[in-house]
């Protein structure tokens, strides 16, 4: 990268904190076979004979992160500068420069004191523009030269307020303090005893409300615990280590208070609790078509598609629901997969018997194949483990905006079969018992199968074996009393 030509003024373009996960993403860089011998001098305290060591340019110093990686920091025009890009780069210094020059003259037309409190990010880019950001150590809090939206930001719920905005801002802070721990600044305060007690109130409210709306359990808050329990005595307030860790403990914190609109009017205080109302993104023909579906497929979609709705509510995914929920429709699938096989072996069997096939049997066979084929590749698709813990939150979010219906009906395709093919066997052996052939009492048998298999679901609800054998029940986490 080459900053040769500079413009001026430079481009500085506002970005989120987390704008440095990119270092996670980086290319692997490869060297040459060549560098991976050196010659070590004889003696101690000597140096290793490499030839293309690079020197910390005047005015520069190089911050190791506890996870690598190397930043670098650097006091331009009474401001600190810090930074992941390479400064030994042909016109990178001169460039930063600009930048930060540039952002203390907007920091004065704002009317804002430059202090030791304020840092400067910098994330130069090959067309001559640069990202940034500030944060404020005294504040808590990172800031821009001009607005920004809170979707440039990746806060993924709505402001309510200028207090609830203050704790996405903090999040955001605490996340800087975690990927830029390294370097000295003695305006920042950790507050581990307000973070370790706050731990454990938390950990208190898990224990005793499995539907809370803290997404940790008693385990991972423990875990924490014990890692601020070793620090203290062991690591001082400054320390590159505690600071690494408090800034990640703090963040997550904070954007769980951010999410359920901590100290709001109305905050989410139970995981069903519903603050906002997704849009919704489906025409009158769609709404119709749902119903007719769902209709024939025994009113299963519909109690799918709520299920899905309570597991994204406010577009939060909660582990603890989503895990026993996912494994919960994957047994039913599964069950409904072996039944299936049950009632076409028996059709096979009555055929044999039998001879001459109905019109009734075919589709059954047809129903129980279906089964049977719509639950393999829905436990192929959506039972696999790295789906489970790693896709919650993008499946829910792309299915909320037709609230969940196109979802509600794939997930009822393998009961739905296989109710239908239970029916039309069951109807197959009422004719032959009794001895009817004509279709208007086949039409009845049917009819009343499907309605017999309606009313267990309506009547019994889940609390019962015809509740369980019509209806996906519905997750322990969700039905468990506070």
């Amino acid at each position: 990268m080459s900053h040769s030509k500079i413009p001026s003024p430079v481009v500085l373009k506002p970005v989120s904190p987390h704008r440095s996960y990119a270092r996670y993403d980086s290319p692997s860089r490869v060297l040459p076979l060549k560098h991976t011998v050196a010659r070590v001098k004889s003696g101690l305290g000597r140096d290793v004979d490499v030839s293309d060591v690079q020197r910390e340019p005047a005015g520069w110093s190089a911050q190791q992160h506890p996870e690598g990686i190397v930043y670098h920091t650097s006091l331009i025009h009474g401001l600190t500068v810090l930074t992941e890009a390479d400064i030994n780069l042909h016109g990178l210094q001169p460039f930063l420069d600009l930048c930060t020059a540039q952002a203390v003259s907007l920091l004065e037309k704002q009317d804002m004191k430059l202090s030791d409190a304020l840092e400067l990010v910098l994330f130069p880019d090959v067309e001559g523009e640069c990202e940034y950001y500030l944060a404020d150590h005294v504040a808590k809090k990172v800031f821009w030269l001009e607005e920004v939206d809170t979707d440039m930001l990746l806060l993924e719920t709505y402001v309510e307020s200028e207090r609830h905005l203050q704790l996405g801002l903090e999040a955001l802070y605490w996340f800087h303090v975690h990927q830029f721990p390294s370097h000295s600044n003695p305006n920042i305060r950790l507050d581990i005893d307000k973070l370790r007690e706050v731990l454990l109130q938390m950990k208190a409210d898990v224990i005793t409300s499995p539907t809370t709306s803290i997404e940790f359990t008693s385990e991972e808050l423990q875990q924490r615990l014990d890692v601020l329990d070793a620090c203290r005595g062991s690591l001082n307030e400054g320390t590159t280590t505690l600071k690494w860790i408090a800034g990640r403990l703090w963040n997550r914190v904070y954007y769980y208070r951010f999410m359920i609109h901590y100290g709001e009017r109305t905050p989410r205080l139970d995981v069903s609790q519903r603050i906002t109302q997704a849009e919704e993104n489906f025409s009158a023909f769609s709404r119709t078509l749902y119903g007719v579906l769902s209709f024939m497929m025994f009113r299963l979609p519909a109690s799918y598609s709520t299920q899905l709705s309570d597991q994204f509510c406010d577009s939060v995914a909660y582990r603890k629901m989503w895990t026993p929920f996912v494994g919960m429709v994957c047994k039913d699938w599964w069950m409904s997969m072996i039944l299936a096989s049950l009632v076409f072996f028996a059709e096979l069997l009555f055929m044999h018997a039998q001879p001459g096939t109905s019109f009734l049997a075919a589709i059954c066979l047809l129903l129980s194949q279906g089964t049977v084929v719509s639950g393999a590749i829905l436990l192929y698709t959506f039972g696999r483990e790295d789906w489970l813990l790693d896709n919650a939150t993008d499946f829910l979010s792309s299915s909320q905006t037709t609230d969940h219906q196109y979802y509600g009906l794939l997930f009822s395709l393998p009961r739905s079969f296989l109710l239908w093919s239970v029916i039309m066997f069951s109807s197959q052996e009422l004719l032959w018992l009794f001895g009817f052939e004509n279709t208007v009492v086949a039409a009845g048998l049917i009819s009343s199968g499907y309605a017999f298999a309606t009313l267990v679901r309506i009547v019994c609800g889940s609390h019962s074996l015809g509740g369980r054998i019509f209806l996906p029940e519905r997750s322990s986490v969700e039905s468990s009393p506070v």
